[in-house]
């Protein structure tokens, strides 16, 4: 879980920051889960790939904000 979830989420990010910071703009979307929030029973390794996605995110959107870049986690379920 950890590896397809947060990984991936990592490495996807990873390849595509360079153009995205030599532009000067842009927004990184990452897909989470409001189960991150919610962490029912038995579902463990889901939410917590789900909840290691938003802090890799928000962690990058506070890191490049002055670079004019945003950062969001999408959180199907969530209103």
């Amino acid at each position: 879980m950890l590896a397809t979830d947060l990984n991936g989420c990592s490495y996807t990010i990873k390849a595509v920051i360079g153009g995205i910071l030599d532009r000067g703009r842009g927004v990184i979307l990452t897909i989470s889960s409001i189960g991150a929030d919610r962490c029912a029973p038995r579902g463990a390794p889901y939410y917590v790939s789900k909840a290691g996605v938003n802090a890799l995110t928000l962690t990058l959107a506070n890191e490049v904000a002055a670079r004019g870049i945003r950062g969001t986690p999408l959180r199907p379920g969530s209103s």
